[in-house]
């Protein structure tokens, strides 16, 4: 921390030194964007020093508009509510403003308010953003380092929702237009942190680790980039990948001190959760859970509820890994409670909107007082306004709390509900295979066996006929034959039965045989069925096996029965502990709403039951005549 105070410091004087004043002003605002990561303080003293210097006579709109861009960005860790605000005044002021200076801050603060966003869980709104304004704006201005900037801000986007490929190609496009002379080094930088982060993702070692080592040389001509902590913990995943734990845990180490004496709380998070990641992986379940409890402070002070509900969900496996399974259950119970939680935010949330009104009517009720003391007569109005008012918010506040206590109750007895329902959905599946079992053995041995000697005999006959009548043309007797290739059809039938009742392929060769069989099963004449698998380690439960198979069986099925495509894809692939499975065809699509009639859409229900079995979530996207895409994720372990 140090040595960044001496590098603020010295920039300070050389800023002190310049002649111009406006000058100076704009180059104080970036100094404040400097220390917006590390002292918010200092941030807001340069900005407010930068204000006084500013000239009258300047376009008002312009500085109000940059102004607030920086305010905004002061913001944007310790208050991202206020930060969205100040963006968005900001972009008011700006808009007005014809030139390529305003146009560059807009480029900025909409890249700014998306990752806000992105936060937030809302990936998607952030893509657009930047997709419909920002490099439009970029492109307009033929900046090609900016351009760069935002193509990699796609590319992180698309890494998050694990569009790795498509995110590939982006920041493959980003490094080409950083690579030109006059890109800007923390750029640069960034980019090849991220795309070598997004090659780890893909299992390509051998990208990242030249991207790495292009990220290092840069990071040598920028030592206090605020991104050096993410070089090393993208560093410590590469070596965790090639299973070198020891170089591992020195990386994030470095990644660590560097964020710590930066006194980023967030990029102390995240090389955190990496290294928690290789902790478990190496099997170090202990240290593990030490890396998420170091985690959990700063989870817990932020309000994104997808940050908390994944540290609850890995406390909770990592604890029952060590045996502890009352902790365990304790920590599912709050990862559970989270999903919930939105509604209790809305109660909370309201009783503070209360607090302030009441807070605001006594400070008004004091100054009335102040100015009015000598009128006895209206003072005592005001006091007796000002007990209804408190009698009244009181009121409300006990209301407010004895509802927030019976939706916590609510909540409790929902989870409960869920997990009974859960208990109960394992149990009939189960039954339900034993009993698929017992009827595919029973027409695969019985009746398909018994099918198949009628065929024999009947094959007998005709063979004795014409031997009996060697003289003429044997004897060929159509119902005969008719009969035979009906009991020879009614065989086939039996066995295709018995065999989609519960496949031997799945049993004797693996998933992805069983799966590839069913997809060639599923082909016709009008429809062809392509299979995909990747990385996939064959390493899965009885349990699991069935239960991905019937998902993809029925995911087929229903977009055979209804879809009307002429192309499906199948896909599946695995990651670590998760499992990808997806379906994608181009057919006629639905209307979402019709998986709110309570008689509609009951095959996609069983596969959401089949998916809430395995721990999983299902994503729908369609539309009419815009075909289906249903993307799965499970957990191998259940």
């Amino acid at each position: 921390m140090q040595d960044i105070k001496q590098y603020g410091d010295s920039i300070y004087k050389t800023i002190h030194a310049l002649p111009d004043n406006e000058e100076k002003a704009f180059a104080l605002l970036d100094l404040s964007f400097f220390w917006g990561d590390y002292d918010t303080a200092k941030a807001f003293l340069y900005i407010k020093q930068a204000e006084e210097l500013f000239p009258k006579d300047k376009n008002q709109a312009f500085l109000q508009g940059v102004l607030s861009f920086y305010k905004a960005s002061a913001n944007f860790d310790a208050n991202p509510d206020k930060a969205k605000q100040l963006y968005m005044a900001a972009e008011k002021s700006l808009k007005s403003v014809n030139h390529e200076r305003a146009t560059r801050y807009r480029i900025r603060l909409w890249s700014s308010y998306g990752a806000i966003l992105q936060r937030e869980g809302r990936a998607r709104e952030y893509v657009e953003a930047l997709i419909n304004r920002v490099i439009p704006m970029a492109t307009a201005i033929r900046d090609t380092s900016l351009l760069g900037s935002n193509y990699q801000n796609v590319a992180m986007a698309l890494m998050n929702m694990q569009d790795y490929k498509k995110a590939d190609d982006y920041y493959k496009s980003a490094i080409t237009m950083l690579q030109a002379e006059g890109a800007n080094d923390e750029h640069r930088l960034t980019a090849y942190v991220n795309a070598a982060r997004n090659a780890i993702f893909q299992q390509h070692l051998n990208q990242a680790e030249v991207l790495l080592q292009q990220a290092a040389k840069t990071l040598q001509s920028i030592p206090h980039s605020t991104y050096g902590p993410m070089y090393y913990t993208v560093y410590g995943s590469y070596w965790k990948k090639k299973r070198d734990w020891e170089k591992a845990f020195v990386q994030f180490e470095k990644g660590l001190a560097m964020a710590r004496a930066m006194r980023s709380e967030s990029m102390t998070a995240t090389v955190l959760f990496d290294q928690y990641e290789a902790y478990y992986d190496a099997g170090r379940v202990a240290q593990a859970k030490q890396a998420l409890l170091q985690v959990l402070p700063y989870v817990e002070r932020t309000p994104i509820l997808r940050n908390k509900q994944r540290i609850y969900y890995n406390l909770a496996i990592v604890e029952n890994d060590l045996k502890n399974y009352k902790a365990s259950a304790s920590w599912y119970q709050k990862y559970a409670a989270v999903v919930d939680s939105m509604a209790v935010d809305a109660n909370e949330t309201r009783i503070l909107e209360l607090e302030k009104k009441y807070q605001t009517a006594e400070k008004e009720r004091e100054l009335l007082i102040t100015k009015e003391k000598n009128q006895a007569q209206e003072l005592t109005l005001i006091r007796t306004r000002g007990w209804i008012v408190s009698l009244l918010f009181c009121l409300i506040l006990l209301l407010m709390f004895v509802f927030i206590g019976y939706s916590s109750m609510r909540n409790r007895k929902r989870i409960h509900a869920q997990q009974e329902k859960l208990h109960l959905l394992h149990a009939m599946a189960h039954g339900e295979e034993q009993e698929r079992s017992r009827i595919a053995r029973d027409l695969h041995d019985g009746l398909g066996g018994i099918l198949a000697g009628i065929k024999l005999k009947l094959s007998a006959i005709v063979s004795q006929s014409a031997a009996a009548n060697k003289s003429a043309q044997p004897i060929q007797d159509d119902r005969l034959q008719q009969l035979i290739q009906q009991v020879d059809y009614s065989v086939d039938e039996v066995r295709r039965v018995a065999r989609n009742m519960m496949p031997e392929s799945l049993r004797t060769l693996g998933l992805t045989a069983a799966l590839s069989d069913l997809c060639r099963s599923m082909q016709n004449a009008d429809l062809k069925v392509d299979f995909r698998a990747s990385d996939l380690s064959g390493n899965y439960t009885p349990q699991f096996l069935t239960g991905v198979y019937r998902i993809a069986q029925e995911l087929l099925t229903n977009t055979v029965r209804h879809s009307q495509a002429s192309h499906v894809l199948l896909q599946c692939s695995e990651h670590e502990t998760r499992f990808y499975l997806s379906i994608e065809d181009n057919g006629r699509g639905f209307d979402r709403e019709i998986l709110q009639e309570p008689t509609r859409g009951i095959g996609l229900q069983n596969i959401r039951n089949r998916v809430d079995m395995l721990n999983g979530h299902m994503e729908i996207d369609t539309a009419p005549g815009k075909g289906v895409s249903i993307h799965i994720t499970l957990n191998k372990h259940g």
